[in-house]
């Protein structure tokens, strides 16, 4: 039985018009939500991602370190997001690590980081 949602991330998701059936989904007790709807906040938002600041990249080995910056408003935020094959089954390394930062930083610039994860941190 999935646990409630926290009233916080009820609030974000209500604001952004994003319906908790269809964006979350309750992962052993923790809240993940999908990638595509973490976009959509952020479109909503009105949030600005900045280019990737690539830290380190091993196309060989599917080592990949990405640092993004974000601003909404007065705020800033910045994440890193990695694909390594110790934490990424997908083939494409740039694209996840990618995916991880933006999804964080616009996680922590609408108030929803440690409230639920993005489904590209379970891959």
């Amino acid at each position: 039985m999935a646990k409630r949602i926290d009233p916080i991330v009820q609030e974000v998701l209500d604001r952004f018009g994003i319906d908790p059936r269809r964006a979350l989904w309750d992962c052993h007790g923790t809240w993940i939500i999908y990638h595509k709807y973490v976009e959509m906040i952020a479109a909503k938002a009105g949030a600005v991602l900045d280019s990737p600041h690539i830290v380190h990249a091993d196309p060989a080995e599917k080592l990949v370190v990405i640092c993004i910056t974000g601003q909404l408003g007065d705020r800033t935020e910045w994440s890193f997001g990695e694909a390594a094959p110790y934490n990424n089954k997908n083939a494409y390394p740039f694209a996840m690590a990618e995916k991880r930062a933006k999804d964080r930083v616009i996680l922590k610039l609408v108030g929803l980081a440690g409230h639920v994860y993005t489904d590209q941190d379970v891959y």
